[in-house]
């Protein structure tokens, strides 16, 4: 063969190499944007769903005059010494002729529930890069004869401040609550919007039997013990908390409820306005952000940052009690070969399984966590002498030997254990990691797919010698049935 040959035959093993590289990439970044997507969900989820201390409602007549509102309302939009009379006055100037035809709209349609909210912006100062954006949306109400617009008001975050800086002519359709309703001075609904009709609707419940009274407060809720909804607000003037059920309707209906009186121009109370966040949906979307930050997006198991907090806990309690905790530092032998040879769904079926591998022979008390691409750290409860920390080192580096299958190809991987026992390899976290993972580091030197215990020269009972290891195969890893433990002393 040739020069040119040679060269043409390394040309396309590189080309081959790149080609690898970037489907690599690519897998990584469809991991990433999926992982950014289901992320940006959830903080949608939390920043629109986030309960408000009070509501804010104005009402009007079809030509805009304000004859009701929340005390937040008022505060929020009439300037010092001057009543806000019309609520066109506060439109933003880009929304004036919208909320014209949202008038023209409601007018012709008394009698007809709207099938979608029409939105319009309030912008008091029509300053939309200084001044705070609000949204309204018009209720539906039940009687259409009444000539009433209960409008429910929201302020919009900085994001969405922003987009509609960039583009003050944008109009949409908000998803920002779950319900919200308008209640008479005796507690029935007056007016709603779609999102709570369709809840409501499918439990079998028409609005108009829907009373505040029959809102349960929940067990959780800082509320007096039997008092419904309606009594507490007229005692307090205002009221949120958590709702667990409709009682009559036996409606599961666990929400955060937030509820203020609207008061007319005398200051009588004469209506109350709700609105309702559903915290099923808040909660799951906390725990998923919280799971996003703790834990590893690979093998599900906790992260670094969430290891150290509750083993700083553990110890804290350990070193009260007097219990023993031992660490292990774990590193895998030969995952970087595979990640280098091989694509990125081959390398993370790998880890997954040897996480899920240590996982099986952690207990419950036990914490086991992905602390980087090729280490695992497991705190274990419980271990009294050297001699119970290498039974359970042997049985992980026995696990780790054991072959894995992926996509039709064997694989053997292996591991490298550090232990150090608290307290007496390291009386603190930060003490206890470095010494567990220095032992790693001179397991894995001394041919890997082996355990030391940390030895610390102020102990020395933990200093007795043991067979030295045997040399490692040609592929880097012992026997499955030739597992030593290696004592090793380090020196400062």
């Amino acid at each position: 063969m040739n020069s040119i040959d040679c060269q043409l035959e390394q040309y396309a093993k590189d080309f081959q190499v790149l080609v690898g590289l970037h489907r690599d990439l690519e897998q990584r970044y469809d991991s990433l944007s999926t992982s950014h997507r289901q992320l940006a969900g959830a903080g949608e989820v939390l920043r629109s769903m986030s309960p408000r201390s009070q509501v804010l409602c104005i009402v009007t007549n079809l030509q805009g005059d304000i004859l009701q509102a929340t005390d937040r309302a008022r505060a929020t939009f009439e300037q010092p010494g001057k009543k806000m009379t019309n609520i066109q006055s506060v439109v933003s100037k880009f929304h004036a002729s919208r909320m014209k035809t949202v008038f023209e709209s409601l007018q012709t349609r008394q009698n007809q529930t709207p099938t979608q909210l029409e939105e319009v912006l309030l912008n008091p100062g029509n300053d939309v890069l200084n001044g705070h954006i609000y949204i309204a949306s018009p209720l539906a109400t039940l009687d259409g004869g009444s000539g009433n617009v209960y409008w429910l008001i929201q302020e919009l975050n900085k994001r969405e401040q922003s987009e509609i800086a960039s583009d003050p002519q944008r109009v949409r359709t908000s998803a920002r609550r779950i319900g919200a309703v308008a209640f008479d001075i005796d507690g029935s609904v007056v007016a709603t919007d779609v999102g709570l009709r369709d809840m409501v609707g499918s439990g079998g419940a028409n609005m108009g039997d829907i009373k505040l009274s029959m809102f349960h407060i929940s067990e959780n809720a800082n509320a007096a013990s039997g008092m419904d909804v309606l009594s507490e607000v007229r005692q307090t003037g205002q009221w949120q908390g958590e709702i667990s059920s409709i009682a009559s309707h036996r409606l599961a209906f666990r929400q955060w409820m937030t509820v203020s009186t609207i008061q007319d121009a005398g200051g009588q109370v004469v209506a109350y306005a709700a609105q309702l966040v559903d915290r099923e949906k808040m909660l799951m979307a906390e725990r998923f952000l919280l799971d996003a930050h703790y834990h590893d997006a690979v093998t599900g198991l906790p992260n670094r940052k969430y290891f150290k907090e509750q083993v700083a806990k553990r110890i804290a309690n350990a070193r009260q009690t007097g219990q023993h905790v031992a660490l292990l530092s774990i590193m895998l032998d030969r995952r970087q070969w595979i990640h280098d040879t091989h694509d990125t769904a081959v390398s993370d079926a790998v880890i997954k399984q040897m996480g899920e591998r240590l996982l099986t022979l952690a207990r419950g008390c036990d914490l086991l966590a992905r602390a980087d691409e090729d280490q695992f750290l497991l705190l274990l409860a419980g271990p009294h002498n050297d001699a119970e920390l290498a039974i359970i080192a042997t049985q992980m580096i026995k696990a780790l030997s054991e072959p894995v299958t992926i996509q039709h190809q064997v694989l053997q991987i292996g591991g490298s254990i550090g232990c150090a026992m608290f307290p007496q390899d390291g009386s603190d976290l930060p003490t206890l990691i470095k010494n567990a993972e220095s032992t790693m580091r001179l397991a894995r030197k001394a041919g890997g797919n082996r355990f030391g215990l940390f030895k610390h020269s102020a102990h020395p009972s933990r200093a007795a010698p043991s067979p030295p290891p045997s040399a490692p195969t040609e592929r880097g890893v012992l026997d499955q049935c030739d597992i030593p433990t290696i004592n090793m002393e380090l020196r400062a």
